[in-house]
């Protein structure tokens, strides 16, 4: 079988990731090739088309590798104003779907108001 670590490291280039991250990277991608070769074994395939397989798995090694620091950097700077972005977004969805949930429990006490009183009055009771 294929040494696939030294094969990742070769593909992946001089990406300029945290030492640590890229090693758990190209494990990962290492192990993920070494069972591509290893099913296609199983099933019959000889060793060179098992090969062929298990690089055939990650077609543009350039692309992977920009969309890797791509998440790195995301990760690495900005991520706080990321994190404040999207509790801004979620509280004004969270705030116009109130209104809506508002809304329907109107239209629903105007449908059914003697279930809506029991309701109300249990729950009174309960708490």
């Amino acid at each position: 079988m294929r040494n696939w670590k030294q094969f990742v490291r070769r593909r992946l280039g001089a990406v300029k990731w945290d030492p640590e991250r890229k090693a758990r990277v190209i494990d990962d991608l290492a192990q993920m090739l070494e069972d591509c070769e290893r099913e296609a074994l199983l099933s019959g395939a000889d060793e060179q088309e098992a090969r062929a397989a298990a690089e055939a798995q990650v077609p543009d090694w350039e692309a992977l590798s920009g969309e890797i620091e791509n998440v790195e950097a995301s990760h690495e700077g900005g991520s706080w104003f990321r994190w404040v972005t999207l509790a801004g977004r979620w509280r004004s969805r969270m705030l116009s779907g109130l209104g809506n949930d508002f809304r329907l429990s109107l239209r629903t006490v105007r449908r059914n108001p003697v279930f809506s009183l029991v309701t109300v009055l249990t729950l009174a009771l309960a708490i």
